[in-house]
């Protein structure tokens, strides 16, 4: 995967790249469009803007920046197989190398799970879906997924036992 990313932007001329994955089909574009702002605000200071490292967003509104020469550097020297496997790790793994910044929202959502990795997150989505997609002229984000949870208290349980598959740390 890493590989992947390395050689797509490098084909591309990419100077900065942002990971955003298939399994979090609820992603809010405002809130990716606010860290991809802060992070070209802040390029000269930062290698890499992410809000999944320090979890307040909900699990499923991942979004990672980072530039192109932090991705070189990682793809030349990331050696363990976890690191060859995964795009980002071997960035947040070395913060004495790389410039980190955690984007955090104001108010920590991190208990929510609206990742699709089980049947249960599945069931979830689609409910979610269901009540959003088609009520709200097809367009949704964050705000509208934590008042439907409010106006749905249950909606909760559906996945409330599902365990996040760990990257793991070095």
């Amino acid at each position: 995967m890493l590989s992947r990313y390395y050689y797509a932007a490098k084909e591309n001329n990419a100077d900065v790249v942002v990971r955003v994955t298939s399994d979090c089909p609820l992603i809010d574009s405002e809130v990716s469009e606010n860290i991809i702002q802060y992070y070209l605000d802040n390029r000269e200071l930062y290698d890499y803007v992410s809000n999944t490292i320090e979890r307040t967003y909900p699990r499923g509104l991942d979004t990672e920046i980072f530039s192109f020469k932090a991705l070189e550097k990682a793809f030349f020297e990331a050696k363990s197989d976890r690191d060859r496997e995964h795009v980002t790790p071997y960035i947040w793994d070395n913060p004495k190398t790389y410039k980190l910044f955690h984007y955090k929202n104001s108010k920590d959502y991190s208990q929510y799970r609206w990742t699709l990795d089980t049947d249960e997150d599945f069931n979830l989505i689609s409910v979610i879906y269901n009540h959003l997609y088609l009520n709200s002229g097809n367009k949704f984000n964050m705000e509208d997924v934590l008042d439907l949870y409010k106006k749905y208290p249950k909606l909760g349980e559906i996945n409330k036992d599902v365990k996040q598959k760990e990257v793991g740390r070095k």
